[in-house]
């Protein structure tokens, strides 16, 4: 209940629009189609912060996006030689970062990022269901509700997805993404909010909670994001150390099956880092020949016959060349550069996962704290509060 205290009428809009773009950004239960409409109405409903004052770098970055996707459309126009041939795509792009801009001058950082990590808290709740039904009761899958995506089939309750491989359900926990390599991004960033971010006092169950669902993942990179955040909270903390090094002294056997895990299916020599190593170098190749890309309408046609990139770096350096990766890259360090973790975290990301250009990544890049809404105000003085009883009651004890 303590977690529900600051959503209120007031902040009701902010969570529901923050889920929304959560959600169209990871879920598979909806197609590309769908999502598009659903954002075009969200921007529809913020036009009027297209042409709120916002900063000088924000308004900067946006131009030159949209200078990107302007070339884009030309390279699709140039291969295809004919109108017909711009990607729906190319037009969906130039939707993404501009909602985004709107997003960011309607809320502060703080009030989205806070609002994302209470979201991805009550859904991580559910993904737990999910780890008991497939570890636990694997019969209940087959009663679940069957989606497709792209060519496999796999099963959902809405609020959590267990993929499914020759009819049996795989031990991994993807909540409400479609992978369990996308959802360690929410968990992740979701930790790192609560831990760095929030203003309140610490509770070590959400922390170790936020860990064991990340975890389940058994995601190579979203462990290793994990490792690295755990260690600096480690160091700030040393409750949370001495429950830790209890936790990892009792639940050896099981992390023991991770790391083994992990070693035989996921290194070096494995035919899972090759199915993603070979795809990746597929697209980095490209930028010698296309330095600006092949846009969208050649590279559906140059990866006929060879395996296209699964990740966000080796995408765009294909699709819209190595100086949009570098511009892309600039703007997200330049606008986190103060929030390390972030860039951390996604950057990892980025180098398995083609999440760029989600609804709910592209905020990052125009997101600060110079704007503070009536509702942001109202967060930031509920948090502050929050830990200035902490600190009374720190110093009363």
């Amino acid at each position: 209940m303590k977690r529900l205290k600051s959503i209120n009428k007031g902040t009701i809009g902010l969570y529901l629009e923050v889920f929304m773009l959560i959600f169209i950004s990871v879920t598979p239960l909806i197609n590309q189609e769908i999502k598009s409409v659903v954002l075009l109405f969200d921007f529809l409903i913020n036009i009027k912060y297209l042409f709120t004052k916002s900063s000088k770098r924000n308004t900067y970055f946006l131009i030159l996006f949209i200078i990107f996707c302007l070339i884009i459309v030309y390279l699709d126009l140039m291969f295809s030689k004919s109108i017909l041939g711009i990607q729906l795509l190319s037009l969906y792009i130039p939707l993404v970062f501009i909602n985004s801009y709107t997003i960011a001058n309607k809320y502060s950082f703080r009030e989205f990022i806070l609002a994302f990590e209470k979201i991805i808290f009550f859904t991580a709740i559910f993904s737990v269901v999910g780890v008991f039904i497939y570890t636990f009761a694997p019969q209940i899958v087959p009663r679940l509700i069957t989606y497709t995506n792209k060519h496999t089939t796999h099963k959902t309750a809405i609020f959590f997805n267990i993929l499914v491989s020759e009819g049996l359900p795989l031990k991994r926990n993807s909540g409400i993404a479609w992978e369990p390599g996308v959802y360690q991004l929410l968990i992740n960033i979701a930790l790192y909010t609560y831990y760095f971010i929030k203003n309140e006092k610490k509770s070590v169950f959400v922390v170790i909670f936020y860990a064991f669902i990340i975890l389940t993942t058994l995601s190579t990179v979203g462990l290793l994001i994990l490792g690295i955040i755990f260690v600096r909270i480690m160091i700030d903390n040393k409750k949370i150390m001495t429950v830790s090094l209890y936790g990892l002294a009792f639940f050896s056997p099981v992390l023991y099956e991770v790391i083994e895990y992990q070693i035989r299916n996921k290194l070096v020599g494995s035919s899972s880092f090759s199915q993603r190593f070979i795809p990746f170098m597929n697209g980095m190749n490209v930028m010698f020949k296309y330095p600006f890309g092949l846009g969208n309408f050649k590279f559906i046609e140059y990866f006929e016959v060879i395996l296209p990139p699964w990740d966000a770096i080796a995408q765009m350096v294909a699709r819209y060349g190595v100086y949009f990766l570098i511009f892309y890259l600039a703007a997200f360090i330049i606008n986190n550069e103060k929030r390390l973790g972030l860039i951390v975290i996604f950057v990892l990301t980025f180098f398995s996962q083609n999440i760029w250009l989600f609804p709910m990544t592209i905020p990052f890049i125009f997101l600060n704290n110079q704007k503070l809404t009536k509702t942001s105000t109202k967060l930031d003085v509920q948090q502050d509060s929050n830990l200035l009883n902490h600190k009374i009651q720190e110093v009363a004890s």
